[in-house]
């Protein structure tokens, strides 16, 4: 069995969704859970990446355990894309409960225009600090050195390399990756004794070369909802999701929003948060499609923003106990774990891929679809909405 370690559930889905493409059977799971029976790729969610160093470090020593115990033989590090979060300190960590001593760190997507080059990071061309992830409410990226950008250092000495790099014994290499060319020869350059870590282009190349034949592409477009009322819940606050939920006021989708009074941190009660859900389920009764969504100008203070997600998260979950929604698609890996949480939703079964990091999964004994995107990720296109 094949194990990838991420620090947020998108992430973990989207590792899910490369292996579901080469024809493995895919399970995602929490720290709660252990993977079922007949699985050949386990993605787990710590959900670290806002954790203090020494508790994100503790969660992934604990579950890549867990994992030995359960007879994984193979180990991917799956990190943020642009090095958001714990990134060192948990790789540091899932070598020393595995017993490694050397990582590759390649973090790049060329496939998605996010490449290191000369060692600064680049996003569509455009350095890192001047995109909208310098924005980012809990780790904004402020500069595009990419050794940098990994701070705080560990224990290990880091530095930059290229792919013809000899990979010194009790070191992290981090990745200069312009290309798709580059990641392959990277993938190349693993070895048993060395931890693979980085993003999806990375892992798709080395399970590319041990599992070459895939399934077919999938479909770019989400499912038809088959009678079935749709709600997407969109937590995040990226260009990409605002654009999602005005082309969905300009079809006539109904869209909810928080009430304005929680920017400044206001309490959000239960009352208040079961008004608005109610509010919601009466609409989803008579709708095929509802838009949920934090709905307020950007807040700086990083606690005040991690309320509104955890608000909204709040009133979703209200409204899925309703049992009016089959099908639910989320919005951002830290509102997604936190729905699953609400939810009691600790496996998820791999359905199927709609297009790269956007992934349908089914909780286990569960009569619901969960679809998942990374905040930052476009949606595919969506169906026009079924009559009711």
């Amino acid at each position: 069995m094949i194990a990838v370690i991420a620090d947020d559930l998108s992430g973990a889905a989207e590792i899910g969704g490369i292996g579901w493409q080469q024809g493995l059977r895919v399970e995602i799971i929490t720290t709660a859970a252990t993977p079922g029976n007949n699985i050949d790729l386990v993605c787990v969610d710590t959900d670290s990446r806002l954790c203090p160093t020494e508790e994100a470090a503790k969660r992934v020593k604990s579950t890549t355990k867990m994992l030995l115990k359960c007879g994984v033989t193979q180990f991917y590090k799956k990190v943020d894309s642009v090095l958001r979060g714990n990134v060192v300190v948990e790789i540091e960590a899932l070598l020393q409960a595995t017993n490694l001593k050397t990582a590759i760190l390649c973090p790049a997507n060329p496939s998605r225009g996010r490449i290191i080059r000369e060692g600064h990071y680049y996003v569509n061309s455009v350095a890192l600090h001047l995109t909208e992830f310098a924005r980012d409410p809990a780790h904004p990226r402020m500069f595009s050195d990419a050794l940098e950008l990994l701070r705080p250092h560990g224990i290990l000495p880091i530095g930059l390399g290229k792919p013809d790099v000899t990979v010194a014994n009790g070191t992290i290499v981090l990745a200069e990756a312009s290309d798709e060319n580059y990641i392959r020869q990277w993938a190349a350059a693993v070895r048993p004794d060395i931890l693979a870590a980085g993003g999806a282009d990375f892992f798709r190349a080395i399970i590319s070369r041990t599992h070459p034949a895939g399934k077919p592409s999938p479909k770019l477009t989400l499912p038809q909802s088959d009678g079935r009322t749709e709600l997407f819940v969109c937590g995040s606050t990226s260009d990409s999701s605002r654009r999602f939920v005005e082309s969905m006021r300009a079809t006539g989708t109904p869209v909810f929003t928080l009430p304005p009074e929680l920017m400044d941190g206001s309490d959000f009660t239960n009352s208040m948060a079961a008004d608005l859900a109610s509010k919601v389920d009466t609409e989803c009764r008579a709708e095929s499609r509802i838009v949920m969504t934090i709905g307020l100008p950007l807040v700086s203070n990083p606690i005040i923003a991690r309320k509104l997600s955890d608000h909204l998260v709040k009133v979703a979950a209200l409204v899925l106990q309703s049992g009016a929604i089959k099908q639910v698609y989320c919005e951002g890996g830290a509102t997604a774990a936190a729905l699953m949480h609400r939810m009691g939703w600790n496996r998820l079964q791999f359905v199927e891929e709609l297009a790269p990091g956007v992934c349908t999964t089914r909780p286990v004994n569960q009569d619901i679809q969960f679809t998942m995107k990374p905040g930052t990720y476009e949606w595919p296109a969506i169906p026009a909405k079924s009559s009711s």
